[in-house]
């Protein structure tokens, strides 16, 4: 009876690969302001992630079919994706946010500046009330942004990751247990 030999796959590509995942799961605690730290994790995972999958092919036996091990790297390489992906939704989003504030503020204060050239000077006054009212606005907004990036529940924070790990074990087993 033949038999496979997985402790050096275990260690070379499972273990490792599952490890690359987990920590793209940090780049979910990074605040969505400081582009830089996610966005070098996340490509640099990435990139291990294919170069592992190109490597681990070029290394094991031709297959008529993908092999479970193929399917585990390529799953992972997803899952980091997909984290990648995500980051990009929520850098959009904001952008749609601030554009919109601008915006609505471009609209009230051009309506007061065009009151001023009428010559009424006591809408000057108005202006610099505005415009304190909204430096005073923008800072509670970052503010309640800074607190809502640090109040995700205990709970989804253990879950997620447990959350995927089942679908993930089927792949991790040899072929001929499934």
């Amino acid at each position: 009876v033949l038999t496979r030999s997985l402790g050096p796959f275990t260690l070379s590509v499972y273990l490792p690969s599952g490890m690359f995942v987990v920590m793209s799961w940090v780049s979910f605690f990074i605040p969505p302001d400081i582009v830089p730290a996610r966005i070098v994790l996340l490509v640099t995972l990435c990139l291990v992630l294919i170069n592992m999958f190109n490597f681990t092919t070029a290394r094991i036996p031709v297959a008529n079919s993908i092999t479970a091990m193929e399917v585990w790297l390529l799953a992972c390489v997803f899952l980091v994706f997909l984290t990648l992906v995500e980051y990009a939704v929520i850098l959009r989003e904001e952008v749609i946010i601030k554009r919109s504030k601008r915006k609505a503020l471009g609209t009230t204060t051009s309506t007061t500046f065009s009151e001023t050239k009428k010559g009424n000077m006591s809408n000057t006054t108005s202006v610099n009330s505005i415009h304190h009212q909204i430096e005073k606005s923008e800072e509670a907004i970052q503010m309640t942004r800074c607190k809502s990036n640090h109040s995700l529940p205990a709970s989804s924070k253990s879950q997620f990751p447990l959350q995927l790990s089942p679908n993930n074990i089927p792949h991790s087993l040899p072929p001929s247990l499934y």
